[in-house]
């Protein structure tokens, strides 16, 4: 099984589409952080953005809300990453964006003995586990949990090894 990752750092949005399969991710940008994303079966998707009051609704499925295609059409551009597409297998470990390409740092890790990890005050971690199980201060994890951390962060594996996905913000 292999990790695809599909990254675009010029924005502060980074989309991250974890497959065994090719998928596609289009990042439409104007001035602000806008994502357009397709999601099917076997797709793990990962969004890792800053904080935006933004949301361009182009489907809803049925529901009864407002779409905003002239909007969402508006600020978009449909052009390719300017950024070669990482492949990682899983079991590896590798850094997927460094702190200096975007407002945080995202690495692939893969653990086969518990961890510690040791966040400064004030830091947070974003815990995507892509593989395997256990808990972390206590708390269960499986694969397709994301967590959002602070603190010391004790990690024991009860299923594993383990892959994941971690992301600190700046």
């Amino acid at each position: 099984e292999k990790l695809t990752i599909t990254v675009d750092t010029t924005s502060s949005t980074v989309a991250i589409t974890v497959t065994s399969i090719t998928s596609a991710l289009f990042v439409l940008q104007n001035g602000a952080q806008r994502l357009q994303k397709t999601i099917g079966a076997g797709i793990t998707l990962a969004e890792i953005q800053q904080n935006a009051d933004v949301t361009y609704r182009l489907y809803d499925y049925g529901r009864p809300r407002e779409l905003h295609l002239d909007d969402g059409v508006a600020v978009s551009r449909l052009t390719p990453y300017d950024r070669a597409l990482i492949e990682a297998p899983l079991g590896s470990e590798t850094r997927l964006i460094g702190d200096d390409e975007a407002p945080f740092s995202l690495d692939l890790v893969h653990w086969t003995t518990d961890q510690r990890i040791d966040l400064p005050d004030g830091k947070l971690l974003w815990f995507t586990p892509l593989t395997g199980a256990g808990t972390v201060n206590g708390l269960s994890w499986e694969k397709g949990d994301c967590l959002l951390l602070d603190g010391d962060c004790a990690f024991t594996l009860t299923a594993g090894p383990m892959s994941a996905l971690l992301a600190i913000p700046r």
